[in-house]
């Protein structure tokens, strides 16, 4: 599975934790003075446990919605480096519309 993350689009695929690699490709592009092009990533243990099985194909049932964009605020001259003073409030998204979570048991 091959999840690319674009400047136009943000994620395009279904793991949160990609959402922390935009957010990094977008701040790093911004620090550097450069435009985000794409992170590309690619699982190579992806699995499915059977007690998730119903979640999972809850998943797949659903239709993707129009994903959302990442916006950061523009950067504000530090002397360490815009990336290391960032404020939440210098990252929104527009356009974020995300299906109900769906609940699994997590093995402890």
């Amino acid at each position: 599975m091959t999840i690319a993350i674009s400047a136009e689009n943000g994620v395009t695929g279904k793991p949160f934790n990609i959402a922390s690699y935009a957010l990094l490709t977008h701040l790093v592009a911004r620090e550097c003075g450069l435009g985000v092009g794409e992170f590309v990533h690619t699982f190579g243990d992806a699995h499915l446990y059977l007690n998730h099985e119903m979640q999972a194909r809850e998943q797949l049932r659903r239709e993707p919605r129009p994903l959302p964009r990442l916006v950061l605020a523009p950067a504000e001259p530090s002397p360490r480096g815009a990336l290391f003073d960032l404020r939440y409030d210098a990252i929104r998204f527009e356009g974020y519309d995300p299906w109900p979570a769906i609940k699994a048991p997590v093995a402890v």
